[in-house]
């Protein structure tokens, strides 16, 4: 930049020098000289200066913040577990914490999908924590956005969220609403059936049912079929025996599309 000066400095006077010499230096002196003195200065100092080509550098300097996702569960079984308050309470908190200072924060909220609001009515359906992580890894590729997620960790929806929480590549943040101690729970595991059967033919049915505490523990499996069931069968559990396999068979009895429902009765001390 100091060299680019000093050249144009120099363009300046050699383009004085130029002129001056040309129409006032042992020059016959007219009422145009000036104007033309001028006009040949502005010209050859032009010329010099598209020659020398100077570079003007600005170096600015800004702050740039990094995101802070605050993801808050909007689904009904924060109601259901009457934790609404500490949800509302722990936003109110991080509201006036000061980290707008230091992050620029967005406000989330998902049940069973993302929302870009804060509005929580704890109405959603279904939890889908799953989505959560994968969507927000498609819009925040790339960039510094660590995640405060609320929740209770209960999903009913979707796949497994470990796997998409470490396909995020960023921090999170987990504060966990409610009891975190693993409660009694029934569920169906899995269920394996062939897409398709010919007319009067059977075919296997396969579920694999599973439970979690500590305790002896019976339920009943029922499968129906346009509203008539037509299997049963009582499931006992204990925590030596968690997993139990059961394989039926059934005939195809009409031709086109039928709908079997699988259902494992809760038990008394399940809440999820």
């Amino acid at each position: 930049m100091q060299s680019s000066i000093g050249l144009i400095i120099i363009a300046v006077i050699g383009a004085f020098a130029f002129a001056y010499f040309q129409y006032f230096f042992k020059s016959k002196k007219n009422k145009n000289s000036w104007l033309f003195g001028i006009l040949r200065f502005c010209t050859v100092f032009l010329l010099l200066l598209l020659l020398i080509n100077p570079k003007l550098k600005q170096t600015s300097y800004y702050t740039e913040k990094p995101d802070l996702l605050i993801v808050a569960d909007n689904s009904n079984s924060i109601s259901y577990l009457k934790k609404t308050n500490e949800v509302t309470t722990v936003l109110d908190e991080l509201r006036k914490s000061g980290l707008e200072e230091q992050f620029d924060l967005e406000y989330l909220s998902f049940d069973n999908e993302l929302k870009t609001n804060d509005s929580l009515d704890f109405k959603g359906g279904q939890s889908n924590i799953f989505k959560v992580f994968e969507e927000l890894n498609d819009l925040k590729r790339g960039q510094n956005a660590p995640i405060v997620l609320i929740s209770d960790g209960n999903q009913t929806f979707g796949a497994d969220y470990l796997f998409s929480a470490k396909a995020y590549n960023q921090p999170i943040y987990p504060i966990v609403i409610g009891d975190s101690i693993q409660q009694e729970d029934v569920k169906i595991q899995s269920l394996n059936v062939n897409k398709y059967s010919y007319l009067d033919n059977q075919f296997p049915v396969e579920i694999v049912a599973s439970y979690s505490g500590n305790n002896i523990v019976t339920t009943q499996l029922n499968i129906q079929n346009n509203g008539r069931t037509i299997y049963s069968e009582n499931i006992s559990f204990s925590p030596e025996s968690t997993t139990k396999i059961i394989n039926t068979n059934f005939r195809s009895e009409a031709v086109g599309v039928a709908t079997y429902t699988a259902t494992l009765q809760a038990i008394d001390s399940e809440k999820n």
